[in-house]
């Protein structure tokens, strides 16, 4: 699904499927770190160009390029789970009074 299909203007036209696959989406870290301002787009861009050729994890990356501490990526990392565990409570409840 493209980001075109999930345009926020064009809800009415998803099917249930999109809805979920965009509902269950959770934001990349990258992306978060972007959202946040600590990374530029061009930044994040030559993070993931070097990370195609290693095995090595993004925020590896991003503190070996001393572009954030590694503290400022825990700092992103937690907040991350967060979301994430916030977002799995959330559909879990809807779920459940779907069920009711």
């Amino acid at each position: 699904m493209s980001s075109e299909d999930l345009s926020v203007g064009s809800t009415e036209k998803w099917s249930d499927e999109q809805k979920w696959s965009y509902l269950v989406r959770h934001e990349r870290i990258g992306e978060l770190l972007v959202r946040q301002g600590k990374l530029t787009l061009g930044q994040l861009e030559e993070v993931l160009t070097a990370q195609e050729n290693t095995t090595k994890h993004l925020g590896e990356i991003i503190v070996e390029k001393k572009m954030l501490t590694l503290d400022e990526i825990l700092q992103a990392l937690d907040k991350q789970k967060r979301a994430v565990e916030t977002s799995e409570h959330s559909i879990n409840s809807l779920k459940q009074k779907n069920k009711d």
